[in-house]
């Protein structure tokens, strides 16, 4: 498996897939930078100048084996970039092609979109957040000796829905036995494994992965990544002594996102961990994954916040507040105007009938919105369905009436750049502790989502507030 964080190349031979079987074999190399992720650049050209349109320079797929006898997949190609080197020879000088790849697949040849019917992940963090070991605490007994025992824990699995399973699964490395023994290691690794009852397009796998690890990032309340992933195919299976084995397929994506360093935190600094969710996994991971389609936009502008952490405070704020006024209007129970439709039609008409005729439409247009609820009473109404939470965070109903008029003259402020109200605004720690709050409200309303009820959420928020690094006593905003 390859280092994400250690530059790697693969010198080999490439080619089109038999489809195209005309077209050259070139030697090439793949290079695999952390910052620049991974791009092929071959000696020469699949194609002839003639045939240089702008499709053919982006091939669906490339194929290769490298020097050390390792058959790749180059997935989604895109051309970035057609050379002629300065040291001629011949009257064109050599030429060569560079493409990077959208997906990158190691230990098999596709020539069409790679399928698998299973994957297999490991996330940053997921060890922490699922926390469960085979190992028993050793305590040395009076002569000094330790008896370190392991049993690999048992899968955990879960239906998705008619098409997919999921699975938390275990691996284990060691131990090593050696001829001088100087230290002993066995070392587990926990994963996700997505089980498809048949063979599957990898492009269908991309929005399970990304809804794992969404909800993963939910709970431990910093960004996570997968780290390796590997499929399983029918195509590419062994058998030993009549024995069905799949080869491990390395799986890559192309992306720059993948952070320097992935600092260390414990279970008790997450928001929530497996331990707390796992009476009703199956309900919660199902509803996260039903949820997430019409909820979209609200889980787009806090996971924004969650992976960007360098972002700017006030812009923060601003994804903050647009992802509770976003989920205001796609709960069901809460209310969306401030009068029935048809009573506003109404009154609409009547205003619209008094303008003049070359203004009707600019009206129509400015009261096209006019009877949706403003930011207050949307606030207002999210707060009165987590009123325990919002009394314990946010003070009582005269506090709670202040917080939500310092976040309305901050979104105001920033938004329409209301002068007046600049002396007002929060700034600083202030504004910080004004974007957990609002964090935390979202929060809530996720956690309800999912199915928790409003003592299991009082009781989550209570410990995270235990551990969180902002100071949560409860400002008076005058």
């Amino acid at each position: 498996m390859i280092n994400r964080r250690q530059s790697t190349e693969y010198n080999g031979i490439w080619w089109l897939p038999t489809a195209l079987a005309d077209k050259p074999k070139l030697h090439g190399i793949l290079r695999y930078t952390p910052h620049e992720g991974f791009e092929l650049e071959v000696i020469g050209s699949f194609f002839a100048i003639q045939e240089l349109i702008p499709s053919s320079q982006n091939p669906m797929i490339i194929q290769g084996t490298s020097s050390d006898g390792e058959n790749i997949t180059l997935y989604r190609c895109i051309g970035s970039g057609i050379s002629i080197g300065s040291n001629a020879i011949g009257p064109q000088g050599i030429q060569t092609t560079k493409y990077k790849p959208l997906s990158v697949f190691i230990g098999a040849h596709f020539g069409n979109e790679p399928t698998f019917n299973k994957l297999i992940i490991n996330y940053s963090y997921l060890d922490e957040w699922v926390n469960i070991s085979g190992f028993n605490n050793p305590e040395p007994n009076a002569s000094g000796e330790f008896l370190i025992r392991y049993k690999i824990p048992e899968d955990i699995t879960i239906t998705l829905d008619e098409n997919y399973d999921l699975t938390i699964t275990h691996s284990v490395n060691g131990p090593n036995w050696d001829m001088v023994q100087k230290k002993s290691c066995i070392e587990q690794t926990t994963h996700i494994m997505i089980c498809s009852k048949n063979e599957t397009p990898i492009t269908k796998y991309h929005d399970l992965i990304n809804k794992i690890r969404n909800f993963l990032s939910f709970g431990v309340g910093r960004p996570v990544y997968p780290l390796t992933i590997y499929g399983n195919s029918e195509k590419y299976i062994t058998y030993y002594n009549s024995k069905k084995s799949y080869n491990k397929i390395e799986i890559y994506y192309n992306t720059k996102e993948l952070p320097d360093e992935v600092k260390p935190i414990i279970p008790p600094d997450m928001l929530f961990i497996f331990k707390d969710i796992s009476k009703s996994f199956e309900l919660f991971i199902r509803n996260w994954f039903n949820r997430s389609e019409v909820l979209s936009p609200v889980f787009d502008l806090y996971f924004s916040n969650v992976y960007t952490p360098k972002m700017y405070e006030e812009t923060r704020f601003l994804n903050a507040v647009q992802a509770i006024e976003s989920y205001h209007r796609r709960k069901e129970t809460t209310k969306k105007f401030d009068f029935p439709p048809e009573e506003h039609n109404e009154r609409m008409i009547k205003i619209i009938s008094f303008a003049p005729i070359e203004h009707m439409d600019w009206l129509l247009t400015k009261l096209k919105y006019s009877n949706e609820i403003y930011l207050m009473k949307r606030l207002k109404e999210i707060l009165s369905f987590h009123a325990d939470i919002a009394e314990i965070y946010l003070g009582n109903k005269e506090q709670q009436k202040k917080f939500i008029n310092k976040v309305i003259t901050n979104r105001n402020y920033l938004t329409h750049f209301d002068k007046d109200k600049e002396a007002e605004r929060a700034n600083g720690e202030e504004l910080s502790i004004l974007v957990e709050k609002l964090n935390l409200i979202i929060r809530s309303c996720l956690l309800e989502e999912i199915g928790m009820g409003q003592s299991e959420i009082k009781s989550i928020l209570e410990r995270y507030k235990a551990h969180s690094f902002l100071s949560w006593n409860i400002i008076s905003w005058d």
